[in-house]
């Protein structure tokens, strides 16, 4: 898997704050509630790390420390306490943290129990993920709401089995993104990958432009015929990705009395 570059994880937490929830319940097994606030404070990034709050930004009720680690850092075992203590102190809440690794030999590292004196109670144990192991984003809808997870998930398995379902959530993902942040994650994405990967993605997304204009096309004969669309019918034809099928329906369109025989 190509690095993870800071900075860029650090604009995927603050435009989508959820993903670390998604990379703590990935690396803990923890499912957390479901929260409609999820937020960064103005003091949230410093040195490869990043501080989310969960709920209420005054009164939050879970605080989760994130760090990107690409090598085994021993002063680290001595801060995180001190850290995980002082935001304590200060948000007044629970803390937790999920370190970010770049191989499965850093991770390991991580998960080792940290004795933090001579109390037998007193032991801080960070979770880890291997980026490695970031889940395979393949569900669009997943990828429609989770457009930063789906751009770790292409790093880590573009030349994997699932390289086509993978690269086409990419591009669903990249629908549903600010133009700038879709710039952006594509520039990134496509200095990452394998040449044969990133001719792939040419390839579905070239495909996916010409579906989506044929959709349009499509509403365009429908509507000049007389036919109804309805809200499902229309998320029908604007989530198919097979240009050929579009084509079919065309076809049928002009010669069909109703939507069940275009459709059917």
């Amino acid at each position: 898997m190509p690095p993870v570059e800071y900075d860029k994880l650090r604009d995927m937490i603050r435009n989508r704050p959820d993903l670390v929830v998604e990379l703590y319940q990935e690396a803990s097994g923890i499912e957390l509630p479901r929260y409609d606030l999820i937020s960064v404070p103005w003091i949230g990034f410093v040195d490869q790390m990043a501080t989310v709050l969960i709920g209420d930004l005054d009164q939050p009720d879970l605080m989760i420390h994130v760090e990107l680690l690409s090598e085994i850092i021993t002063e680290r075992r001595y801060s995180w306490p001190s850290y995980l203590a002082r935001h304590r102190a200060y948000y007044k809440c629970p803390v937790t943290m999920v370190v970010l690794c770049a191989d499965e030999a850093t991770a390991e590292w991580c998960r080792q129990p940290i004795e933090c004196g001579l109390d037998e109670g007193w032991v801080l144990r960070p979770w880890a993920l291997n980026l490695a192991d970031v889940p395979a984003v393949t569900d669009l809808d997943k990828a429609r709401a989770m457009p930063e997870l789906t751009v770790l998930s292409i790093l880590a398995h573009a030349d994997g089995p699932d390289q086509d379902a993978v690269l086409t959530a990419f591009a669903e993902a990249m629908s549903v993104v600010d133009l700038g942040d879709a710039w952006r994650y594509q520039r990134y994405i496509r200095s990452q990958l394998s040449e044969s990967a990133r001719s792939r993605l040419d390839e579905i997304s070239y495909a996916r432009g010409k579906a989506k204009g044929g959709a349009e096309v499509l509403f365009t004969v429908l509507d000049t015929l007389g036919f109804t669309v309805d809200d499902a019918l229309r998320k029908r034809i604007t989530t198919c990705r097979d240009y050929e099928q579009i084509r079919t329906w065309m076809r049928r369109a002009f010669k069909s009395q109703t939507l069940d025989e275009i459709f059917g």
